[in-house]
């Protein structure tokens, strides 16, 4: 009882252990995973060419500053986690924000948001690509942001003029930060940050007192029936912290205490009979019979060695039915490096084991078929040869090949059987079988991004690439044209994205396609375009990615949202392509009498280009603004023309036309006849009708 006690104890600290570690590589892969995403969004906004005017340029023409203020506007109104945008342009000493902030431009000094002037202003290394929890007393509720700093050094590593504010509300943060319940961040000092159900915990100060005190960048503390668990993330120098019940980490091995107790007694009775049992059927007939070949050996006469060792025998093949368990457990111990030494008790003689240890060997993953049946189909080519099966979908063959016509012939009835095959090379030192598996491995996790290939030797394949960052920026690119309604160029940047995962390895490609589905998914959610809510929908993505056989199959599901989502964003700018055309008109039926009235004036009160305005109103109302806006004007005139009492000279200035020549010119144009014809038309026509 001491013994298993013991065991008990030991168990918890390994629980405890491993749920530690776990917890601390989730946060950590939770928080690399949503840094990226910022610094992508940041990247995609800081070098977009039109803000890149606007925080770089001295001299700012109108038509730069309105462009440059509209896609600010744009990006927040289409990016689900952005609550604004900050832009400092340090040569001309102006901050540009998004609308909702008042001014969309003022100098420093009067920026209304002091501390975000501040950040940007007096920038350092220290605060760069962190992300700063601050108060802005100007918005509603709590007033509570997240900015993200982003700005460019030179070679000493000194900020160079301009830079950028990213503001997360937060909600935004929770979502990219938090992926499990009950938990928080607090500062290195101990403040709070954030937590996952916006609330600040009650026992903050004690929790953030107890990390302190315990000196580590990561644990656990017990708390009542509770376990708060907690790392370090020395990147933004925070802690996160976990809160989880004794009963949600200890759960299974408490049920084990409690059954250990009960059962006990019935393990005492079993072992007893195990004893029992073997030493009636394995140690007394081993003991005599050694006795008989000592004697038989010893030249007694009446022991015959032939049959003693015939009995020997007999006794050695009961133990067959172990020897496949046994023969597994060593193979796994091959697979991961932990092999017993040569010359231990370990070879055919033992163990049925057909293969040579230490002798160069070809290992192969193999999938689609019964490991079981392969090895004995293979055999009959090769007789040393050894299957490890993993689980149901794949397996290893150990295989020691005297030829290359029997190597090829084994590929042959591999292939016959086996829907896919990755082949090492010959491996010659048996230390470096756990690596070779590990890029085994790998290939095999990747096949899905060559569903038409089903046999790869790995001495044919480059080393696969950890980087990250080509994918991160054709997924943003991606983005950026699915959000201004461009299927066709979505597509082959998906498609591109797709081409740039080969040569890399499973887990950037992972997180790529789990990234760029992820925001898909996040924009069909937000234009009504899901069967099922967003998190339900991402849970079934991801295990469609994770069980992936055929990247086609995936692309396939991509481009129905991503057209959903490109018809949903065309149908949204013919809506604002249409009201652009109904306000230029009320605005034209306001002031068309005043002379300064053109294109230019209008585009200014909407806060647009003119060529934009224009390509505008014309796609919607099918002629240009100055074309309107003259029809408009001479219909006016004639109305006026109509009038009793109204000299013609007097209707150029009272429809907004400083020009009388040109007036005439264009009332003939558009009417077929000059001004005082039309009068005396309409005037001859009053009197017919009295």
């Amino acid at each position: 009882m001491a013994l298993l006690y013991r065991q008990f104890r030991k168990s918890l600290l390994d629980t405890m252990t491993k749920q530690r570690q776990e917890f601390a590589r989730q946060v950590s892969a939770t928080c690399a995973f949503s840094d990226q995403i910022l610094i992508d969004t940041a990247n995609q906004i800081y070098y977009d060419e039109t803000i890149t005017r606007l925080r770089e340029s001295y001299n700012l023409s109108n038509y730069d500053f309105i462009e440059g203020i509209r896609q600010i506007n744009a990006i927040t109104a289409y990016n689900t986690l952005i609550d604004s945008i900050f832009l400092y342009n340090g040569k001309s000493g102006w901050i540009y924000s998004t609308a909702q902030y008042g001014a969309v431009n003022a100098k420093v000094d009067h920026f209304q948001d002091r501390e975000a002037a501040n950040l940007l202003t007096k920038r350092d290394a220290s605060n760069r690509f962190h992300l700063i929890p601050r108060i802005n007393h100007s918005l509603r509720d709590n007033g509570q942001l997240y900015s993200y700093l982003y700005f460019e050094t030179d070679n000493e590593g000194n900020p160079k003029d301009s830079a950028l504010l990213l503001n997360l509300r937060p909600a935004s943060f929770n979502r990219l930060y938090f992926s499990s319940p009950d938990t928080f961040i607090i500062s290195r000092e101990g403040t709070f940050v954030a937590s996952s159900t916006g609330r600040e915990p009650e026992d903050r100060d004690w929790i953030g007192a107890q990390i302190q005190e315990s000196g580590e960048n990561a644990g656990y503390l017990v708390e009542g029936g509770e376990i708060v668990f907690f790392t370090l993330l020395e990147e933004q120098d925070w802690i996160y912290v976990q809160r989880l019940s004794k009963r949600a980490v200890f759960g299974s091995l408490m049920n084990v205490r409690n059954l250990t107790f009960l059962i006990f007694g019935l393990f005492v009775a079993i072992s007893l009979f195990v004893f029992i049992v073997f030493s009636i059927r394995f140690y007394l007939p081993l003991k005599i019979m050694t006795s008989r070949i000592s004697k038989a050996t010893g030249g007694q006469r009446e022991e015959d060695p032939q049959k003693a060792m015939e009995g020997l025998s007999q006794l050695i093949d009961d133990r067959e039915t172990m020897r496949p368990v046994v023969k597994n457990r060593l193979l796994d111990g091959i697979l991961h490096g932990s092999k017993p030494s040569t010359g231990t008790l370990f070879g055919s003689e033992d163990y049925h084991l057909s293969i040579v240890i230490d002798m160069p060997l070809k290992l192969l993953l193999v999938s689609g078929c019964s490991i079981d049946s392969l090895t004995s189909q293979i055999q009959e080519i090769v007789p040393a040869v050894e299957g490890y099966r993993v689980d149901d979908q794949y397996g290893f063959l150990f295989l020691q090949c005297n030829t290359e016509g029997q190597m090829q012939a084994v590929r042959t009835s591999i292939m016959r059987h086996a829907g896919y095959l990755v082949m090492s090379e010959e491996i010659i030192d048996w230390s470096q079988i756990p690596l070779v598996t590990a890029r085994l491995m790998e290939l095999w996790k990747l096949r899905f991004l060559h569903p038409e290939r089903h046999f790869i030797a790995l001495d044919d394949v480059s080393p696969l690439s950890h980087g990250v960052s080509q994918l991160s920026e054709q997924t943003a690119f991606t983005i950026v044209c699915l959000k201004k309604g461009y299927y066709v160029r979505a597509m082959e940047s998906l498609i591109t994205l797709i081409g740039k995962m080969e040569g890399k390895k499973y887990s950037p490609v992972r997180i790529s396609l789990l990234n760029i589905g992820y925001r898909i998914l996040k924009m069909a959610s937000d234009y009504g375009r899901l069967d099922t809510s967003y998190e339900e929908a991402s849970l079934q993505y991801q295990k469609k990615v994770d069980t992936l056989d055929d990247i086609n199959s995936l692309v396939d599901y991509l481009s129905v949202l991503m057209k959903q989502i490109t018809e949903a964003i065309q149908d949204d700018q013919m809506e604002d392509k249409q009201q652009v055309s109904v306000r230029v008109k009320a605005f034209v039926a306001t002031h068309y009498a005043d002379t300064e009235l053109s294109t230019k004036m209008i585009a200014d009160a909407f806060h647009m280009s003119p060529a934009y305005l224009s390509r505008l109103f014309k796609h919607s109302a099918h002629e240009g603004v100055a074309q309107y806006v003259n029809r408009i004007r001479i219909e006016h005139s004639k109305e006026y023309l109509r009038q009793q009492g109204i000299q013609v000279k007097e209707v150029p200035r009272m429809v907004g036309i400083a020009n009388g020549q040109y007036f005439f010119h264009l009332f003939k144009k558009l009417t077929g006849m000059t001004p005082k014809e039309y009068q005396r038309t309409a005037f001859m026509g009053r009197k017919v009708s009295d």
